[in-house]
């Protein structure tokens, strides 16, 4: 089968976006990092994932990020059970 060069133009663009974005990812987690790191010199890493408060402007700070994690799991286990309900009709 013959390419032409309209063919291969468009399969490297795709490809280009695709880096450009993979790119574009690792950079907002890069920096979600440098900027996150701070607080974990402040509270253990313990006390960040169990906690149950959330209140980065009170003095001192408390962040607990449980009942975030726990509203996450919860909203994709109900969106996965009615998707594939919804996908196996």
């Amino acid at each position: 089968m013959k390419r032409t060069i309209k063919d291969f133009i468009f399969e490297k663009s795709l490809l280009f976006l695709a880096l450009l974005t993979l790119a574009g990812l690792a950079g907002i987690v890069w920096f979600l990092f440098k900027e996150g790191m701070p607080v974990l010199e402040t509270i253990s890493l313990k006390h960040f994932l169990t906690g149950h408060d959330w209140y980065p402007t009170e003095d001192p700070p408390s962040f607990g990020i449980f009942p975030l994690i726990i509203g996450s799991v919860s909203v994709s286990l109900l969106a996965s059970v009615m998707g594939i309900a919804r996908g196996i009709l």
